[in-house]
């Protein structure tokens, strides 16, 4: 008989980690594993949740460490429907999460699936307590294991690399370039390179709008830039009105798009010829993985788990981040000889579309389950 699962996800942010959590438990569900979702009142992703008619329960919630009485409420909910593990997929959760594993006893095991980088030390007395907590410890990549191997104090047999997924079958039938732009309302002639994903000052759409203003210009007629997604939920926009601002200045309105949230991604990398991950150091990047699935040739920062996505140059473009001379001169490169790179970023597409699907993801978590 199969274990019951509840899956923690506490974030109020909209982004990548948010959706991998929510289309993890949509798979698992769909699986026939009998999973529930524990999300915040003030969940983003509640719409995505309702739209899947994913069973949910929602929290106030928790102080960042150590609240008992909240721990003690989800303990006992998860108790008194026989659940038998708790997933736990943000870092931010995962003291909450030892207290519920605490509270339960041995009748559950707590898989964290690791989504965000180490970026310090985590060896002390707190740390050790929460990890001490964990059963079984997922991570995408290869780096981030050995990471959390150098930066906590987690034993090398609790780490299991699992790549995170996607649902691949939404890029097997894709609009053709024309038909995605008309629909975009996008140049049909123009040069387009893309980003997607939440706007961020780390994320880098203001690097992208200073080349479009200094080295983009020197290309020549026809380069365009589109930045989609949206800053967090419930945070300032300063960073947002500071890019549309410089976008103004500049006097690059008809060059630069800003297109807010996209329902369909697929339309989005049908419509553009190259895309960017500028991220000073993007964790995993599921935007990466999409885009070598849509068969978009990809350059992105030599920073985070980008190098490891892309083979470290073998399945797309690495340049330094913040290194606009380097960046330029790729950039360069990829417009003197599109077709090649866009042959190889095809056959760079069936690779990946068998490397990262959802499948084998499932398939290799319900063996820790």
């Amino acid at each position: 008989m199969k274990k019951k699962i509840a899956y923690l996800c506490l974030s109020k942010s909209l982004g990548g980690l948010e959706y991998h959590s929510v289309n993890l438990v949509k798979w698992l569900n769909a699986r026939e594993w009998d999973i529930t979702l524990i999300i915040s009142v003030e969940s983003s992703v509640k719409l995505k949740i309702v739209e899947y008619s994913l069973p949910y329960v929602e929290i106030e919630n928790p102080k960042k460490y150590y609240d008992i009485f909240k721990a003690k409420k989800i303990a006992n909910f998860i108790l008194k429907n026989n659940i038998g593990i708790l997933i736990c997929g943000d870092n931010n959760d995962l003291n909450f999460a030892s207290l519920v594993r605490m509270f339960c006893g041995n009748k559950i095991k707590l898989i964290y699936l690791q989504q965000m980088q180490i970026g310090i030390k985590k060896k002390d007395l707190f740390h050790n307590i929460t990890h001490s907590k964990v059963d079984e410890w997922v991570t995408p990549l290869e780096y981030l294991k050995k990471q959390a191997l150098e930066r906590t104090n987690v034993k090398s047999e609790k780490i299991h690399i699992i790549r995170y997924g996607i649902e691949f079958e939404k890029f097997l039938d894709m609009k053709d370039k024309t038909e995605a732009r008309k629909i975009m309302k996008l140049p049909e002639k123009s040069f387009i390179i893309g980003m997607l994903g939440r706007i961020d000052r780390l994320k880098g759409q203001g690097f992208l709008i200073e080349y479009m203003n200094n080295k983009g210009r020197k290309t020549g007629d026809g380069l365009y830039l589109v930045i989609s997604g949206e800053p967090t939920k419930n945070e300032p926009e300063t960073y947002f009105n500071e890019l549309k601002e410089k976008v103004s200045k500049y006097n690059l309105t008809d060059s630069i798009i800003f297109t807010g949230n996209l329902d369909n991604v697929t339309d989005f990398f049908s419509a553009i010829d190259l895309f960017v991950m500028a991220s000073e150091s993007e964790t995993y990047g599921l935007v990466t993985i999409e885009a070598m699935m849509s068969g978009t040739p990809v350059i992105g920062t030599n920073a985070g788990g980008t190098p490891e996505l892309l083979k470290f140059g073998e399945y797309g473009i690495l340049y330094e981040p913040g290194n606009m001379e380097d960046f330029s001169v790729k950039i360069l490169n990829i417009l003197n000889d599109y077709n090649f790179y866009l042959d190889r970023a095809g056959e760079v597409r069936e690779k990946v579309l068998a490397e990262y699907s959802y499948h084998p993801e499932c398939e290799k978590l319900e063996k820790l389950f």
